[in-house]
């Protein structure tokens, strides 16, 4: 029989896996089971509640669902988990029905898991996506002369005030992709699950919030082992690749649920996404002069969209102007490049905005020679020093995902000292 090192080790190896990684409260759940394990203590809902959760002692299990939420949903992890990249385990953590404590089970031949069709198959979409990231742009390398385009693309890069520490830094590089916040809704009266995205709710606690406003039952809501990645990103990251690859740069793909404290630390990073799915990122990003807004209205189908712009005596608010259904029209959008350094001499660049079509633009008027050439000229006419770090924002107007006209709207630079501002 194992010991318990050897179950730590089967231990350590579940929660560093994405399924339980994406969620600190599902890794101290199974650290703590594991202590109270260790020890023979059989701990109550109180005690999880307690010693995990940070509840007082008054805590009563009959009004605050809380624990049992976390149970049921940790519990669906356990079988993607064992559905997934565990199912070759012989040796698997269990987590009875109706108890509050973890056991550990030998078996011969990993069983089947009823009921996670729906999520492996969510996972193989998720891996078939990045799989198809990887094979276009394997492609698109392979289909084009490195030589002649290393040659051209390397002094652009180490001499573009965007890319150029990219370039000369050792440092891996991580592009990170923001990936939507979804959930799981069991509709019992249809007999289906169904995946659900909803542009207010973009974190556990707004949906726990929702959960409690709309009185539903949270056993019917789970969260699925991954989250949605917007196809535009695929867009994003080709031309960023493509641009940095040929100057021998070492590039990981991630998206901001994968991101850990050791790539903050020592992983030069590109961020692409919107404003609401920055997630943990967001403490990194300035928040001196561009304070963006989402304001949605009972009266309205579709929320309004602003982003306010202070300082250098400046007060003036920008609305986004989209016009939803409706594919011929001209849509306007704003998108926030930062550049700031990161907390141990590596270098962090944002690409942020409401819809896929001002990020979309901004990064390929970034990565393309021509069109970076064009884009300086414009910032000489403005008279903007060029700093090393700096916010700024461009207008994009276009219709659906092509752009048709780029603006600089404004450009502050960054102290180094205050390169990162808590939101």
């Amino acid at each position: 029989m194992a010991d318990n090192s050897e179950k730590e080790i089967i231990l350590l190896k579940m929660i560093q896996d994405p399924i339980f990684a994406s969620g600190d409260i599902y890794q101290g759940i199974l650290k703590y089971l594991f202590n109270c394990y260790k020890q023979n203590f059989l701990p109550t809902e109180i005690d999880i509640a307690v010693h995990v959760f940070g509840k007082k002692e008054g805590f009563d299990p009959a009004e605050d669902t809380l624990v049992r939420v976390y149970f049921y949903r940790l519990r669906k992890k356990l079988d993607q988990y064992y559905s997934g990249p565990g199912k070759n385990d012989t040796l698997r953590l269990i987590l009875p029905k109706g108890h509050h404590y973890i056991e550990f089970q030998s078996v011969p031949f990993p069983p089947e898991q009823p009921g996670m069709k729906k999520d492996v198959r969510g996972i193989a979409a998720a891996a078939a996506m990045l799989l198809l990231l990887a094979i276009i742009g394997i492609l698109w390398i392979q289909n084009r002369n490195l030589k002649t385009s290393r040659l051209k693309s390397f002094p652009y890069t180490s001499q573009n005030f965007i890319w150029s520490d990219f370039v000369k830094s050792r440092l891996k590089t991580s592009i990170v992709v923001g990936d939507l916040f979804s959930f799981y809704i069991n509709k019992q009266e249809y007999n289906r699950e169904w995946l659900t995205r909803d542009d207010q709710i973009n974190s556990y606690n707004e949906l726990q919030a929702f959960i409690q406003n709309a009185h539903l039952d949270p056993s019917q809501i789970y969260l699925p082992g991954w989250d949605i990645v917007p196809k535009s990103s695929l867009i994003d990251v080709l031309r960023i690749n493509n641009l940095l690859t040929f100057s021998g740069i070492q590039i990981e793909v991630k998206i901001t649920s994968e991101v850990t404290l050791d790539d903050i630390m020592y992983n030069n990073i590109i961020f692409v996404g919107h404003f609401h799915n920055l997630k943990h990122l967001s403490s990194y990003l300035p928040n001196t002069h561009f304070f963006p807004t989402t304001e949605y209205r009972k009266s309205q189908k579709h929320p309004e969209r602003h982003i306010r712009v202070v300082g250098s005596g400046l007060d003036t608010l920008y609305n986004l102007n989209f016009h939803y259904g409706e594919t011929s029209a001209l849509n306007s959008d704003y998108v926030l490049v930062s550049r700031v350094p990161g907390p141990m001499g590596n270098v962090f660049v944002f690409f942020v905005s409401f819809l896929s079509l001002g990020r979309i633009e901004a990064i390929k008027m970034l990565t393309n020679e021509e069109l970076f050439t064009q884009f300086t000229a414009e910032l000489n006419r403005k008279s903007i020093q060029i700093t090393p770090y700096f916010e700024m924002l461009i207008e994009v107007k276009g219709q659906e995902e092509q752009g048709f006209e780029t603006k600089i709207r404004h450009f502050f630079p960054l102290d180094r000292g205050s390169r990162i501002h808590q939101r």
